[in-house]
């Protein structure tokens, strides 16, 4: 009996020794922090990792349209970009992305897809003035930048203070009144939508704009759901400007910058990717 009794108490012993190892076991996977996701580790931690390199379409200050790439390294080496299509005449932020935790490797494949005459380097000082200050000159007609950039790729901006030198960036025309160019990524619904926001905010003679239908007159009582004037295929001979009048500028756009769009960048990346890294690629 004294045999059973003491190997009994070993098995208790046991058993509560092994429950205090599964609470300790608890708890530290409860103190433990789980993993960010892509989209909150760009929110909380971005900021924390060095800029590492800046790009530019070359050419941004004669169009007023600009494709930027900022890039940030981790300590394993690995990239994340941002990609923000800015509009400095008119519309601010108008769309943006990321490419989460790329390699090296990656990141040069996806920068060797464009000849070096598509994209120069810039300081990252620059790049963020551009970005604020065509935020800033859209807001003032009423325009809000993309969404996806207030909820999540301005984070990965440095802070818009003190610490980043302000630089003079020409917003608009020349004349410093907004210009409004379809570069055929709005429907003919959202173009009168625009320039109708623009007539009120700027006033009808305060501003310029350039359509792709050889119209400069818009139609403020059109279906705003109908989408048959839509052209993904419009050449620069069918842009003028609110005289009537073909203008050097739609020549500009169109020519040098219709191929360098967001989208053709993200397809052109994903392009140079292996397949299993392409689900790592988070697209918002």
């Amino acid at each position: 009996m004294g045999y059973i009794n003491s190997y009994c108490k070993k098995i208790v012993s046991l058993y509560f020794t092994l429950k205090k190892i599964s609470e300790y076991v608890k708890k530290e996977k409860s103190t433990t922090p789980k993993p960010l996701s892509p989209e909150n580790y760009i929110r909380q931690r971005s900021r924390g990792l060095p800029i590492y390199e800046c790009w530019i379409t070359d050419n941004w200050e004669i169009v007023g349209l600009a494709n930027i790439v900022i890039t940030r390294r981790h300590v394993s080496g690995n990239i994340t970009a941002c990609l923000y299509l800015v509009d400095l005449t008119c519309m601010g932020v108008k769309d943006t992305y990321y490419f989460f935790n790329i390699s090296e490797q990656e990141y040069r494949e996806f920068l060797g897809k464009f000849s070096e005459h598509v994209f120069v380097s810039a300081d990252y000082n620059l790049v963020h003035n551009i970005i604020f200050a065509a935020k800033e000159f859209a807001a003032e007609y009423g325009f809000k930048p993309h969404k996806d950039f207030t909820t999540l790729t301005e984070y990965f901006l440095e802070e818009d203070d003190d610490h980043v030198p302000l630089m003079e960036i020409h917003c608009g025309e020349e004349d410093g009144k907004p210009l409004y160019v379809n570069t055929g990524s709005e429907s003919k619904s959202r173009e009168n939508q625009i320039l109708k926001q623009l007539k009120t905010t700027a006033g009808e003679e305060n501003f310029h704009y350039i359509t792709s239908d050889n119209n400069s007159n818009f139609d403020e009582d059109e279906d705003e759901d109908d989408d048959d004037d839509f052209d993904d295929d419009f050449v620069d001979d069918d842009f003028v400007d609110d005289d009537g009048e073909n203008i050097s500028l739609s020549q500009k756009y169109t020519k040098q910058y219709a191929h360098v769009d967001t989208e053709t960048l993200k397809n052109e990346l994903l392009k140079a990717l292996p397949p299993k890294t392409k689900t790592a690629i988070i697209r918002q």
